[in-house]
C-alpha cells in the first residue's frame, strides 16, 4: 500500500517494504533502501508496515475531525505554515544564491590574477593549465547550481497551497473507518520517516506525513515511543 510513499529523512531514499514468507504479517517493515544497498551510507530508519498504517489512520481521522469542527482555524493555519515553510525556504536559495555569485566573482579575479603571473612568468604554463582548468570546472559547478536554485526560486513564489481542494477530499470521508490504497493516495504525498532517536532512554521516532495540496502542518508529525530504548 505505501510503496513509493514512505521516504528517508536522512539521506532521502525511498524506503523499501522488506518481509520473509515465514513471518506473520505484523512483522512486514520498511528500511532505508539506501541502508539495504550499503550499511555504511545511511541508517536502517526501520518501521513496520502495521505501524504506518495506524499512522496515518489516526492522523487521517484527526485532521478529518479537526476540519469538520474548525474549518476556518484550519484553512489559517495550513495557509500561515504554507507562508512560513515558503519564506524559509526561498531565504535559505536566495542566501546561496549570493554566496555562488561572490565566489563566481572571486573566480573570476583568481583566473585574472594567475593569467597576469603567467604573462610576467611568475607562473608556469603547466601550473596555469591546471589552475585555469579547475577555475573553469568550478565555475561551470556553480553555474549550474545557480541555474537549478533559480528555476526553484521561480517555482515557489508561484506555488501556493490548494486548501479547497483539499477540504473537498476531507468532505468524501468524514467517517473514515479504514484506509486503502485509494484513500492513501488521494491525501498523501508522501511519508518522512525519521531515524529513531534514544537518547533520552526511551526510543522515540518522528513521522511526518505530507498531504496533496497543503504539505505539512502542525497536525501532520507524529512522534512514536516505546518504553526504554532497546
Amino acid at each position: 500500500m505505501f510503496s513509493g510513499l514512505l521516504f528517508c529523512a536522512d539521506c532521502g531514499s525511498k524506503m523499501s517494504f522488506h518481509r520473509r514468507v515465514d513471518e506473520p504479517a505484523e512483522k512486514h517493515n520498511y528500511v532505508c533502501s539506501n541502508y539495504r544497498g550499503n550499511t555504511k551510507s545511511c541508517t536502517m530508519h526501520y518501521i513496520r508496515n502495521v505501524v504506518v498504517e495506524q499512522i496515518v489512520l489516526d492522523n487521517l481521522r484527526e485532521v478529518i475531525g479537526y476540519v469538520s469542527q474548525y474549518e476556518d482555524e484550519f484553512i489559517r493555519m495550513v495557509m500561515d505554515t504554507d507562508v512560513r515553510q515558503r519564506n524559509k525556504e526561498l531565504t535559505k536559495q536566495k542566501k546561496r544564491m549570493s554566496e555562488i555569485q561572490s565566489r563566481m566573482k572571486e573566480l573570476d579575479n583568481l583566473f585574472q590574477r594567475i593569467y597576469e603571473d603567467n604573462i610576467s612568468g611568475k607562473l608556469s604554463d603547466e601550473r596555469f593549465m591546471k589552475l585555469s582548468k579547475g577555475y573553469d570546472t568550478e565555475q561551470a559547478d556553480l553555474q549550474e547550481e545557480m541555474t537549478r536554485l533559480q528555476e526553484h526560486i521561480q517555482q515557489a513564489e508561484k506555488q501556493s497551497v490548494n486548501v479547497d481542494r483539499f477540504l473537498s477530499i476531507v468532505k468524501k470521508y468524514t467517517n473514515l473507518t479504514e484506509l486503502t490504497p485509494e484513500i492513501l493516495h488521494e491525501f498523501v504525498d508522501r511519508i518522512i520517516v525519521h531515524a529513531p532517536d534514544k537518547s533520552s532512554g526511551r526510543r522515540l521516532q518522528e513521522i511526518e506525513i505530507i498531504y496533496n495540496h497543503i504539505g505539512t502542518f502542525d497536525h501532520s508529525k507524529v512522534t512514536l515511543w516505546k518504553g526504554k530504548a532497546a
